[in-house]
C-alpha cells in the first residue's frame, strides 16, 4: 500500500473541532433528578427534602444488643452485659449499645457505672436527640434524681 493510500485511509479517522454552544450563557449544573410521589403529584407541589441519614448502625453490633435484649428478659444480666460489651468492642459510637449497658448496670445495682455508661452515651448522638435524652433520664435515675 502506498504511503498516499494510508494517508487518506487515516483522514477519514480525525476529529473535527469541538462545536461551541450558540450563547456564552453559563450552563447550570444539573442536579438529581426529583423523585416524583403520588402525593406530590396530586398536589402539584415537590417532595420535602430529606435530611441526611442517620448514621447507620453496624449489622453485627446491632445483633448482638437484640441477643443482650433477650439475655436480660430472661434475667441472665451477667451474659447481657458481656454481649452488650462484645457489642461495643464493634462499634463504641453507638450510644444506644452505651445506653443498653448502662440499664443492664442499673439493674445490677452499680448505679455510679450506670451513671458513668449514660453520661458516655449521652456524648455521642446529637443534642435533642431522643438518645440524648434517654442518656441524661438514665443518668439522673442512677444518681437518684
Amino acid at each position: 500500500m502506498s504511503l498516499v493510500a494510508l494517508l487518506a485511509l487515516f483522514s477519514g479517522c480525525t476529529v473535527g473541532p469541538a462545536v461551541r454552544p450558540a450563547s456564552d450563557a453559563a450552563v447550570e449544573p444539573v442536579g438529581p433528578p426529583a423523585v416524583s410521589t403520588p402525593e406530590a403529584s396530586a398536589v402539584g407541589e415537590q417532595p420535602p427534602v430529606s435530611r441526611p441519614a442517620d448514621r447507620s448502625r453496624n449489622a453485627a453490633a446491632v445483633s448482638l444488643q437484640a441477643t443482650a435484649e433477650q439475655q436480660r428478659a430472661s434475667g441472665d444480666l451477667e451474659r447481657a452485659a458481656a454481649t452488650v460489651e462484645r457489642a461495643l468492642r464493634i462499634d463504641s459510637r453507638d450510644p444506644r449499645l452505651w445506653l443498653t449497658l448502662a440499664e443492664i448496670r442499673l439493674e445490677q445495682g452499680d448505679a455510679d457505672q450506670a451513671a458513668g455508661l449514660a453520661r458516655r452515651a449521652e456524648t455521642l448522638p446529637p443534642a435533642g436527640s431522643p438518645e440524648a435524652a434517654r442518656a441524661r433520664a438514665l443518668a439522673a435515675r442512677a444518681a437518684g434524681n
